[in-house]
C-alpha cells in the first residue's frame, strides 16, 4: 500500500497468479474521532471510525 498525502490517494499492487494489479482509491476517508480513550501496550489511544466500500472500520491512535 503507497499513500500520499495531502491528496489522500492510496495505490495497493498485487501480484494473483501470473497477473500484476494495481487499484487506486483516490476518495479521502472521513474519519470520526471518538472521545473513547484507552490504553494499548502501554501507550494512551484513542478511537476512530470510518466507512470503505460498505464496512465500518473502527481503528486505535496515538499521536
Amino acid at each position: 500500500m503507497i499513500k500520499t498525502y495531502p491528496d489522500y490517494k492510496r495505490t495497493l499492487k498485487r501480484n494473483i497468479s501470473s497477473n500484476r494489479l494495481l487499484m487506486v482509491y483516490d476518495k479521502k476517508l472521513n474519519w470520526e474521532i471518538s472521545k473513547e480513550k484507552s490504553k494499548v501496550l502501554g501507550y494512551d489511544v484513542q478511537k476512530a471510525t470510518t466507512v470503505l466500500h460498505g464496512r465500518k472500520w473502527n481503528v486505535w491512535f496515538c499521536s
